[in-house]
């Protein structure tokens, strides 16, 4: 009797313990809906705090950009962007930097004047002029860029070391175009998001 009450009691526990188990890995795997993933990365795997943001810099949502100054989808998503940072939802915006060079040839080059720009404080209305080339980026293009912000030479050495950053992370987080977008939460939670112009009802709606 004893015996058969010890194994009722063992198969009890493997099963209370395999309950737990697979609840566990539920909720540990990745949450999706039509417009944002919930990812297993924490905002600090994302955000770059040695980097400048625009918008709110006390913001407690943070929207990230890895983009493409080349890139057309970056470029239609830009207004969008600019609208949302103007609106008081609490969110902050930091643009890092994903040249693709296979396809672009002046996106690496666009990006280093952008880098160079957030070296001498003026960086927000640099980013912004080379979007507002709308993708028509050349060799005069651009220095006609640095010549309207009087930047007289870019330290491509320096730059290029802070770009490599932005490419590691790149890799680390799996990303494999532009433009792509995480939202990081007040709980420091990150969200890989779809449609932007769903980012609104996320930071007024959620919980979390």
């Amino acid at each position: 009797m004893r015996n058969k009450i010890l194994i009722i009691l063992i198969i009890s526990v493997f099963f209370v313990l395999g309950s737990v188990i697979s609840r566990i890995s539920t909720l540990s795997k990745p949450r999706s809906t039509s417009s944002y993933t919930v990812t297993a990365f924490r905002s600090k795997d994302i955000i770059r705090n040695d980097r400048e943001f625009l918008g709110d810099p006390s913001a407690i949502w943070t929207l990230v950009e890895f983009g493409d100054y080349q890139c057309p989808g970056c470029i239609r998503s830009h207004n969008a962007i600019k609208s949302l940072i103007s609106t008081k939802i609490n969110v902050r915006y930091q643009f890092r930097h994903y040249p693709l060079t296979n396809i672009h040839d002046f996106a690496e080059f666009a990006s280093l004047l952008s880098i160079e720009a957030e070296t001498r404080k003026i960086y927000p209305s640099v980013h912004e002029d080379l979007f507002a080339l709308k993708g028509n980026l050349s060799k005069e293009t651009i220095l006609k860029l640095c010549k309207k912000h009087n930047i007289k030479n870019i330290n491509k050495t320096k730059n290029e070391k802070l770009l490599y950053i932005d490419l590691e992370s790149v890799k680390k987080l799996d990303i494999d175009s532009t433009p792509t977008f995480f939202l990081c939460t007040p709980n420091n939670n990150v969200l890989k998001i779809r449609n932007i112009q769903s980012i609104n009802n996320i930071v007024r709606n959620s919980k979390l």
